[in-house]
């Protein structure tokens, strides 16, 4: 007998996905509000949940509830979700400063559930499906790990022994983020006013040690050949 089966199409729901996200930034800020108010030591666990709720998952939030992650493929919402949740934690910590020390954690871990509390609903009444942007062909993904594996080595080589170096920009900043997080009025303005004040919530949430706290951060940096990717995909293909 010939027998032929064909598969015309296949949709995969983003919902189901989204919701998880969802339910990650609000269970990480949760964990994260309950760590600080009983003065736990999470170590890398602590570290990872305050990486995640500052740089990544309030960003994916934000996203959808303007409605815009829809728009772009995966690796643009993981790209865009970063340099949101850089802002969005930025202005929050900018915010805190109007209120008492003791309650700028509380009012951090607060917003950040409440952004996921809106982004899950958002989920749940507006159930449309992603508009699929092309996925990257094989050749493209193969240069994209390479480039991303080439970083990975240089951090596992540098780091952490590049964090204890002197006079670096990277201690220079995290000396700058520790007197805004601590004492904002000795600080002194700076161009990179943004970056002190996601770096100062970072710390004051995964409260970890000089280099955990370093080297945690710059694993952010394999966001930048993602960056370059989609914009070049943009412009040039």
């Amino acid at each position: 007998y010939d027998v032929k089966l064909t598969i015309t199409h296949i949709r995969i729901e983003n919902m189901h996905i989204g919701l998880i996200i969802d339910a990650f930034l609000i269970i990480s800020a949760l964990s994260l509000l309950i760590i600080n108010a009983l003065h736990i030591q999470g170590g890398l666990i602590q570290l990872t949940l305050a990486l995640l709720v500052t740089s990544l998952l309030s960003g994916y939030a934000l996203l959808n509830i303007f409605g815009l992650t829809r728009y772009f493929s995966r690796i643009e919402n993981a790209v865009l979700s970063y340099i949101l949740s850089y802002a969005f934690t930025g202005f929050i910590t900018l915010a805190s400063f109007s209120i008492d020390q003791g309650a700028r954690t509380l009012f951090a871990l607060s917003t950040f559930i409440l952004l996921g509390l809106i982004s899950a609903l958002k989920h749940r009444r507006h159930k449309y499906s992603v508009i699929s942007r092309p996925i990257p062909k094989n050749i493209n993904s193969l240069a994209l790990l390479l480039a991303m594996a080439f970083y990975g080595l240089s951090f596992y080589f540098m780091y952490p022994d590049f964090t204890l170096l002197p006079g670096t920009d990277i201690s220079r900043h995290y000396a700058s983020s520790i007197i805004l997080g601590r004492t904002p009025d000795l600080y002194i303005g700076s161009v990179y006013l943004l970056a002190h004040l996601h770096e100062s919530m970072f710390l004051t949430l995964s409260n970890p040690s000089l280099v955990s706290a370093q080297t945690a951060l710059v694993t952010l940096n394999l966001m930048l050949p993602l960056a370059f990717f989609v914009m070049a995909k943009s412009y040039l293909e």
